[in-house]
């Protein structure tokens, strides 16, 4: 069976999907199709029990974007040094980003997958990025269920020796 027939099953039966990230709940397992150089062309396929954990990455920022000196400008325009005083002062303003959000998925193996959700500065108020957001959720929420069924997994099998 060729990649792209691969890629095509997987796909066509995965519950969830998330950059080239396919997973399977009937048959439990991760389809991942890798799409950076070192790896490029490459396919992996993990089962549920091969994930050992994730990490969640996230780097974010707050600039401030200073207009200072044209609102004191225009503050001394208008009412003098006092109103230089006070544009100066009301120059500033704030602004969330994001530069990087991503998920490392880490398996048994020692092998990891990157699931990259954001790869450039983004605002945080954007579109983009609530959308972003809340496939990392429903990705972090699939991965703690299946984490959590191993982790019953392994009590009952605890419990019954």
């Amino acid at each position: 069976m060729g990649l792209f027939n691969k890629q095509t099953e997987h796909a066509k039966n995965s519950n969830f999907k998330i950059d080239g990230v396919y997973f399977n709940d009937n048959a439990e397992t991760i389809y991942m199709k890798y799409k950076n150089l070192t790896k490029n062309g490459r396919e992996s396929l993990k089962k549920y029990n091969e994930l050992a954990s994730y990490r969640e990455v996230v780097d974010d920022m707050q600039e401030n974007k200073k207009h200072g000196i044209t609102r004191a400008v225009t503050g001394s325009l208008i009412a003098g040094p006092t109103g230089a005083i006070v544009g100066a002062a009301t120059g500033g303003k704030t602004k969330k980003t994001v530069e990087k959000m991503k998920v490392i998925l880490m398996f048994t193996d020692g092998s990891s997958r990157e699931v990259n959700l954001i790869m450039g500065k983004v605002e945080m108020k954007s579109a983009l990025y609530q959308q972003r957001f809340q496939k990392m959720v429903e990705l972090e929420a699939k991965l703690d269920s299946i984490l959590a069924a191993q982790e019953q997994e392994t009590s009952e099998i605890r419990s019954n020796t």
